[in-house]
C-alpha cells in the first residue's frame, strides 16, 4: 500500500533506504529528497517536504516498525502458515470460501488475490476501518505504545477538527453514562431501562446513558471540561437558538453511543422519556458521523458475524440489543433510517448473506422489502423475516424466547418467497401474478451475478406458476 495510497488521496510520500519503507513510497530505495504527491504517474503534483512534514515521515517509519502486520491483521482475520514468512486467510475485504489473501511477515505486507487489495499495517488499518490516514496513524501508534509528535496531520484542519469531535463523543458518553448511574438524577432512566429487562452487562456493553431535562447539561459540563463551544455546536449534540444561545439537543432521554466501525464513537441516538411526538432522534450528520456509512452493533457484531455465516439485520435500538441479550451476537441494526448502498457494503465485508427482520406490521413489511433491492445490488444473499403477530424481535424475544427466533430465521424463505407470500391475495389472479412477477423484476434488476438471476426467475416463475421461458423473456425487455 503505496504511501500514496495510505494517505487516502492526500499522498504522504517518502524515500527512505529502508526496503519495508520506500517499497510503498513511490521511490527508489536509497533517494533522500522527500516529497507529497504521486511518484505513480497518477498526476498528482510532487512538492518537496518541509522541516514539519519530515517529522511526520519519521513519525509513520516508526509506526510502522513497531508494528507486526501478522500480529496486526491477525487480530482481525484467521491467519495459517503457507509456508516461509507467509500466511494466509480468508480476505477480509470481499467474501470467499477459499483463503487468497496472503500477509507476508518478512515484508510486512498483505495482499490479496482475489480482489487485488493490498498494502502495508496503515492501508490495512484505513481501508478495514475506514479511517483518515491520520487517525490511522495515532490508532496504530497508541497500539504500539509510540507518543506521536505535535505535528499537524495530513488532511490538516479537517484531522484537528475530527480529532477534536472524537474526543468531545467521548466526553458525552461518560457524561451521560455517569448522569444514569447517579443515584438521584438518573433514577428515571434506570428505571426506564428497567423495564426492558436487559442484562446489566448488556447496558454496560452497549454504554447506555440518560441525560435530564436541563436545557444545559451537557453544555455546562463541557464547558468546566475545557471544550469550547464551537466543537460542542459542531458535534450536534447543542443547537442554536433564535437568539443565539446554545441548548442542549438531548433531553430527558436513554442514550445509546453510536460506534463507528473502528470503535469511535460518532454519534448518539436518544429515546424520550416524555411526551416529545419523536419518541426516537439521532445526532445530525457532522465530519464525523456520516449516517448512511454507519451500521449501528456492527463494530461489536464483527467477531460474531463470521460463525453463522449471515448478518441479522434489525430497525431500531432495543431491537438489536434484545438480539444480543439473548445470546444472538450477528446483529446490526440500521436505528430506524432507510437501508443505504453504503451500509449494504459494510455487511458484504463480513458474510455473504442477510436475514432481514423487521416489524410485521405494514410499514415493517414495506421496509423489508426496500431493503431487499438494496442488498442484493451489495451482492448479498437475502432472506426476509416477518414475526408472528406483527411484533418486533423485542417483544418476539421475550415472549417466544431466542430458541423460536432462531427456529423462524432458519426457516425463512429466500425474497422471492417472501414477496409472493406478502401478496398472497393478489397471486390468485392472473393479473395479480404478472404485476408481482414485474415488481421482482425490479428488485432482480440488481443483481449483478447472470446465474443468480437466473435461478431467481425459475424460483419466481414456479412460485407464481408461470412460464419460466415466458418469465426470462418478459424480464430481458423490462
Amino acid at each position: 500500500a503505496q504511501l500514496a495510497g495510505s494517505a487516502a488521496g492526500v499522498g504522504l510520500i517518502a524515500g527512505a533506504k529502508n526496503e519495508r519503507f520506500s517499497r510503498f513510497s513511490g521511490v527508489e530505495a536509497g533517494e533522500s529528497s522527500l516529497f507529497f504527491g504521486s511518484s505513480d504517474g497518477s498526476g498528482c503534483e510532487r512538492k518537496r517536504m518541509t522541516r514539519a512534514d519530515m517529522s511526520s515521515r519519521d513519525a509513520v517509519r516508526e509506526v510502522l516498525a513497531a508494528t507486526d502486520i501478522v500480529d496486526l491483521i491477525g487480530s482481525y482475520v484467521a491467519l495459517k502458515g503457507a509456508g516461509g514468512s507467509r500466511l494466509k486467510g480468508l480476505c477480509p475485504f470481499h467474501n470467499e470460501d477459499t483463503p487468497s489473501f496472503m500477509v507476508n511477515r518478512d515484508r510486512q505486507t498483505f495482499h490479496c488475490f482475489g480482489c487485488d487489495r493490498g498494502g502495508d499495517a496503515i492501508t490495512f488499518i484505513q481501508e478495514h476501518e475506514g479511517l483518515t490516514f491520520g487517525e490511522t496513524l495515532q490508532k496504530l501508534a497508541d497500539r504500539a505504545g509510540i507518543r506521536l509528535p505535535e505535528w499537524r496531520g495530513v488532511g490538516g484542519g479537517d484531522d484537528d477538527l475530527r480529532k477534536k469531535l472524537l474526543e468531545f463523543d467521548k466526553f458525552a458518553a461518560k457524561f451521560f453514562r455517569s448522569t444514569l448511574q447517579h443515584p438521584e438524577q438518573g433514577k428515571r432512566g434506570r428505571d426506564y431501562i428497567a423495564t426492558r429487562a436487559l442484562k446489566p452487562e448488556t447496558v454496560e456493553q452497549f454504554g447506555l446513558g440518560y441525560v435530564r431535562e436541563d436545557w444545559r447539561s451537557l453544555l455546562d459540563a463541557a464547558t468546566r471540561a475545557g471544550f469550547n463551544e464551537t466543537v460542542v455546536e459542531k458535534s450536534g449534540l447543542a443547537r442554536r437558538g433564535e437568539k443565539g444561545h446554545l441548548y442542549d439537543l438531548f433531553r430527558n432521554r436513554v442514550m445509546f453511543p453510536i460506534r463507528d466501525i473502528a470503535g469511535n464513537i460518532v454519534a448518539f441516538g436518544g429515546r424520550d422519556l416524555g411526551d416529545s411526538p419523536a419518541k426516537y432522534i439521532n445526532s445530525p450528520e457532522n465530519p464525523v458521523y456520516k449516517k448512511s456509512r454507519v451500521l449501528y452493533g456492527l463494530h461489536e457484531a464483527r467477531g460474531g458475524l463470521n460463525r453463522p455465516a449471515y448478518a441479522v439485520l434489525v430497525e431500531g435500538y432495543f431491537e438489536l440489543r434484545r438480539c444480543v441479550d439473548s445470546g444472538i451476537e450477528n446483529v446490526v441494526a440500521t436505528c430506524g433510517t432507510a437501508l443505504t448502498v453504503e451500509q449494504a457494503a459494510l455487511i458484504k465485508r463480513y458474510v455473504p448473506s442477510v436475514l432481514v427482520v423487521f416489524d410485521g406490521d405494514a410499514a415493517g413489511i414495506k421496509a423489508a422489502i426496500r431493503s431487499v433491492g438494496v442488498l442484493t445490488g451489495a451482492g448479498l444473499t437475502v432472506r426476509p423475516l416477518v414475526l408472528p403477530g406483527g411484533k418486533d424481535p423485542d417483544d418476539y424475544i421475550r415472549s417466544a424466547g431466542r430458541d423460536e427466533f432462531l427456529r423462524l430465521a432458519e426457516q425463512a424463505s429466500d425474497f422471492v418467497g417472501f414477496y409472493v407470500d406478502a401478496n398472497e391475495g393478489r397471486a390468485e389472479t392472473i393479473e395479480g401474478r404478472t404485476e408481482i412477477a414485474t415488481e421482482l423484476f425490479e428488485i432482480l434488476g440488481h443483481i449483478q451475478d447472470g446465474l443468480r438471476r437466473d435461478e431467481y426467475l425459475k424460483r419466481l416463475a414456479s412460485e407464481l406458476n408461470l412460464n419460466a421461458a415466458k418469465c426470462r423473456e418478459e424480464y430481458a425487455r423490462y
